[in-house]
């Protein structure tokens, strides 16, 4: 059974011999943890789901007025709860962003409509790139996403990652759609604090995209709390936190202990981990990363 924080505690207390409080032990079991799950994609955080792309929606018609951004429809129904959605208009070039959905037949958009003309019962079709992923979903780490069949680069449902400059050069920023080629895990929804991804092209019709993802690891808040990493990391967080405190007191011994931390993560690599946490970054960063003065972890 996982341990908690407050037990792992006590065996960080006993290897600094005593030489440290438990607000300090707690301290340095979190940086541990947080610095242990920053090294790989471990199998343990592992999870899939099914990512579920909508069809692009044109039934009725528009009107909205050049230089505004509200937006009335007639003979259709829209989705209220509707999010990331793009409009384009038959008789502008360029996409809109829907800002939000005031009702079933009313929209507003991000950026007013360009021109001097007019939209009067207009043509239009609304679709949507951008999905935002699971709550609990890294940003950053490693992510597989299978479309269905004719899907991908290749057509065989393997939907491949580019970062968000190379595509935001490829998307096409006019009126395209198709099978979904690549996606972008760069954007963040700050508003609803979930993950996003944006799909080149569009999708064109309804279903179910399989995802692969990985967790972050959740450092407890609650003393009592379990601390859910398999039993053989213990050890290697205990270790890696002890050699913090000894560090700052000055006490000898800590760069073993942070040797033996660290051996012990890469041998649990071997196990439990399936890549590198984050693109062009080692499995193991060597010492003195961890407890470097510049390092984001190392605080006086």
């Amino acid at each position: 059974m996982p341990r908690t924080i407050l037990s792992l505690g006590s065996d960080v207390i006993r290897e600094v011999r005593g030489q440290a409080t438990y607000y300090e032990a707690r301290k340095a079991i979190e940086n541990a943890l947080n610095w242990v799950d920053s090294q790989a994609n471990w199998e343990f955080l592992h999870k899939e789901t099914n990512l579920n792309v909508e069809a692009p929606y044109s039934t009725g018609t528009v009107s909205v007025t050049a230089g505004t951004t509200a937006v009335t429809g007639a003979g259709l129904v829209w989705n209220t709860g509707w999010r990331y959605k793009t409009i384009k208009f038959a008789d502008r070039q360029m996409p809109y962003l829907i800002a939000s959905f005031g009702s079933p037949t009313t929209l507003i958009l991000t950026t007013a409509l360009s021109g001097t003309a007019n939209i009067s019962s207009g043509d239009y079709q609304i679709y949507q790139r951008r999905y935002a992923l699971p709550s609990d979903c890294e940003p950053g780490r490693d992510l597989f996403i299978r479309g269905p069949r004719a899907t991908g680069p290749d057509g065989d449902g393997i939907i491949p990652k580019r970062g968000k400059l190379s595509f935001d050069k490829l998307a096409d920023p006019h009126f395209t759609a198709g099978r979904t080629v690549y996606y972008s895990d760069d954007e963040y929804d700050q508003t609803n604090n979930v993950p996003t991804i944006a799909l080149h092209p569009w999708p064109t019709l309804a279903g179910e995209y399989f995802l692969s993802y990985y967790t972050k690891l959740t450092v407890p808040t609650a003393d009592g709390a379990r601390i859910m990493i398999p039993e053989a990391f213990e050890m290697a967080v205990v270790k890696l936190a002890a050699a913090e405190i000894k560090q700052r007191n000055n006490h000898q011994g800590w760069l073993a202990l942070q040797q033996q931390g660290q051996d012990m993560v890469r041998g649990l690599f071997l196990r439990f981990g399936a890549s590198a946490a984050y693109e062009t970054r080692p499995i193991v960063s060597e010492p003195p990363d961890m407890f470097a003065s510049n390092s984001i972890l190392y605080t006086r």
